[in-house]
């Protein structure tokens, strides 16, 4: 059993709370198409618009079951910010990607955008955080240090807004058992 003495766990915890800092920052401010599209297919999904199908099956039902818990916190933007035409998901021509952008465009445009960006990413940071602790627990603090302070890390998660860290979770998770 390993003993960590109190600047140990002092330098550890600030490791932590520095990450997350880190993340926070990042989280209102910055997104991408990425983001958008398994949570507008989860929106889908739970008000019955949709059941969905094909490779986006595990994203979009978590997803939607995202939105199920972030609800009660996007409470007056929660329908009228999946109120905007849609397009292609994968887009192919030109006109679709237009499309695409546009309607990014128009979605990162709304009051509240700040607001809205922050709670969708929050269970990525929840499940990155998670991750950090497995990551902990197989490989002492180097790991968990490369972990917080890794750069992809945090632009997978915090700043792009992709669900990596939900399988990366499940997968280390995996491993620890």
């Amino acid at each position: 059993m390993i003993i960590y003495s109190e600047l140990e766990k002092r330098k550890n915890f600030r490791v932590l709370i520095w990450g997350i800092l880190f993340r926070v920052i990042f989280m209102p401010f910055t997104t991408s198409t990425d983001l958008l599209w398994p949570y507008h297919r989860g929106y889908l999904w739970i008000t019955g618009k949709l059941i969905p199908r094909g490779l986006n099956t595990f994203p979009d039902y978590v997803h939607g079951v995202f939105l199920l818990l972030l609800k009660p916190f996007l409470y007056p933007f929660f329908h009228s910010m999946w109120n905007i035409p849609w397009g292609s998901t994968h887009p192919t021509t030109p006109d679709e990607v237009g499309q695409m952008l546009s309607t990014f465009f128009t979605f990162v445009s709304q009051p509240g955008i700040f607001y809205i960006l922050f709670f969708l990413k929050l269970p990525y940071l929840v499940f990155d955080l998670l991750c950090a602790w497995v990551i902990f627990k197989l490989t002492g603090e180097e790991g968990f240090r490369f972990w917080m302070w890794n750069p992809v890390i945090i632009f997978v998660s915090a700043i792009y807004g992709r669900y990596e860290s939900v399988v990366l979770f499940l997968l280390l998770l995996s491993l620890y058992y």
